[in-house]
């Protein structure tokens, strides 16, 4: 009997199911072939994350865009861009932190930088970005984030506070020369009681919830901040911080401004709306202006902040505002994350000058590359509000102040009495500087400034 031929058909079926599983075997589960490295380990994405405090909208739109863009040509990474009110970021970071989810860049403000680089919370950029762009940024803006020779953060705008915005159709209405707004406090003063009607004030200034960062500006304007450099003894009870006061307690006693502010610091709605007739704001007010009150804007001149004396030329009469991106000193990542802040920052000027324009040059750069774009712009060099801001404030201007807001709001507050309740000047700068020092002293605030002992 041939024994061959009676199992020849099983081995054919074995054989015939071995194919199929071979087949099977090289086809994944949506029906493609596997190539043939499928198996090998795939190396993770790096995640970045990236925090940022709600914008206005065309803000918002060109951080998402960019950061989009940075993931489509870098794969292996992914910057993960979210959205955190102000209100609620303390609390959410120190969940993320717990968790290992913290941001790794972030977006601060200057005047954060020196106190978050002391306590260890932020890294320096220098070891990871290349040396030649900050090579790129005007000496006052490398100021701002400079410390002990390192640099902290990487500009992403600037924007200073105070400037003069008055309406040059109610100038005119009054008899005043809209091509020459006032320069002086006195003159300003003078201005505003000309100006001032029944159902419109003369002029709008910051109000009592903002009074400890808009005179910021006024601080720098005349000389120095309320307490001394190395921050060991207060520096108030002196002839300009007496004409300082006294120029406030005018403005309110010849009824020149509101009692109350009729918005706040930040929002040029009242002289829009034709409320009052001048108004003390910061440049982001020009953003307003261009896209909510369009209809106003050929009646709206912007000037330089009067000065104590009518001296303006070359002289510091703001404030230095505006956003940076920083990177946390624990970031796990921070190559990656240095060359996310390079890319969109400090590098392709064509990408900042998309922020610049989608904001329509309300905000200013800190980068000599991308103002050399923006000069090049149609119309540009007509656009009055920029020249203004940046031939004769930006360069001028200097930071904001790093020390506790406390001190501003100790200050506030003394300034606060002499407009409401009746306190001498004198008196008013006698307890301030009591205030002032005993915080000091409490707090062990003196030679603490890390911008001298970094």
């Amino acid at each position: 009997m041939n024994h061959s031929r009676k199992f020849r058909p099983a081995l054919i079926a074995v054989l015939l199911i071995a194919i199929v599983a071979m087949v099977l075997s090289g086809c994944s589960s949506n029906g493609k072939t596997n190539k043939p490295d499928q198996g090998k380990p795939q190396a993770a994405k790096v995640i970045i994350p990236f925090w940022i405090t709600p914008q206005d909208k065309g803000i918002t739109a060109w951080f998402t865009k960019w950061t989009n863009e940075f993931n489509k040509s870098n794969p292996g990474i992914e910057v993960k861009l979210e959205f955190v009110p102000q209100d609620a970021w303390q609390q959410k970071l120190k969940a993320a932190q717990s968790n290992g989810t913290a941001p790794q860049i972030s977006y601060s403000n200057y005047a954060s930088i020196p106190m978050n680089m002391k306590q260890g919370m932020v890294a320096a950029l220098d070891d990871y970005i290349e040396p030649k762009v900050f090579e790129d940024l005007y000496d006052n803006i490398n100021e701002l984030i400079t410390i002990g020779g390192k640099h902290y953060a990487f500009p992403v705008f600037v924007e200073p506070y105070e400037l003069l915005f008055y309406r040059k159709d109610f100038f005119e209405e009054a008899g005043l020369d809209p091509n020459s707004p006032p320069k002086s406090w006195d003159e300003l003063i003078e201005a505003g009681k000309v100006l001032s009607k029944p159902g419109r004030f003369g002029l709008s200034v910051p109000g009592s919830a903002d009074i400890g960062w808009t005179h910021w500006s006024f601080q720098n304007m005349i000389g120095h901040f309320p307490i001394s450099d190395d921050w060991s003894k207060a520096t108030v009870n002196d002839d300009q911080y007496r004409q300082l006061f006294t120029f406030w307690k005018r403005l309110y006693d010849e009824k020149v401004v509101p009692k109350q502010a009729l918005a706040p610091a930040w929002d040029i709605k009242p002289l829009a709306e034709g409320r009052v007739a001048m108004a003390l704001n910061g440049s982001w007010a020009i953003g307003n202006l261009k896209n909510d009150y369009k209809d106003v804007m050929d009646k709206i001149g912007i000037a330089v902040m009067p000065t104590p004396d009518g001296e303006m030329a070359g002289k510091t009469v703001a404030a230095m505002g505006g956003y940076s991106l920083t990177m946390d000193a624990k970031a796990k990542n921070p190559k990656e994350a240095a060359e996310f802040i390079q890319y969109l920052v400090a590098g392709d000027p064509q990408i900042m000058l998309d922020f610049f324009k989608t904001t329509q040059y309300s905000k200013f750069s800190g980068r000599k590359s991308v103002d050399a774009l923006i000069n090049k712009e149609p119309e540009i060099d007509k656009d009055p509000y920029r020249n203004v801001v940046v031939e004769q404030v930006i360069p001028y201007s200097k930071p904001e102040p790093w020390y506790s807001f406390d001190l501003s709001s100790i200050y506030a507050n003394a300034l606060e009495t002499v407009v409401t309740k009746g306190v001498k000047v004198d008196d008013a700068l006698k307890t301030l500087e009591k205030d002032l020092n005993d915080y000091i002293k409490v707090h062990n605030y003196a030679n603490t400034n890390p911008k001298l002992n970094p």
